[in-house]
């Protein structure tokens, strides 16, 4: 999930606009992320047909850990390329996901 689940937990259809990942897809990688004890569901206080999701205290640990890893080979590979460069590839990026959103979409 690459956008950022707030303490307080966010709906799926919340998530959902902060992720490239398709509603189906989206709920299918919250099953799994469950399953594993990352996420878990809790009941919404005023709408009970869309759960909360919130991360683990098992999930943020996992991932305190691992972002300065991250963040070290983020900064050997940006390191390759000059800011200039770097824009374009982001703007690349997400050419790529817009087409490929359209095309899902259009299927």
């Amino acid at each position: 999930m690459g956008g950022r689940l707030p303490n307080r937990g966010c709906r799926t259809i919340e998530c959902d606009y902060s992720t490239p990942l398709r509603h189906r897809l989206f709920a299918s990688c919250c099953g799994y992320l469950e399953r594993c004890g990352y996420v878990q569901r809790t009941p919404h206080g005023s709408d009970r047909r869309m759960p909360l999701i919130e991360l683990t205290d098992a999930k943020r640990k996992v991932a305190m850990d691992f972002r300065p890893i991250v963040h070290q080979h983020e900064k050997v590979w940006r390191g390759a390329v000059t800011e200039k460069e770097q824009r374009q590839l982001v703007d690349l990026l997400h050419r790529v996901q817009a087409t490929l959103t359209a095309s899902e979409e259009g299927a």
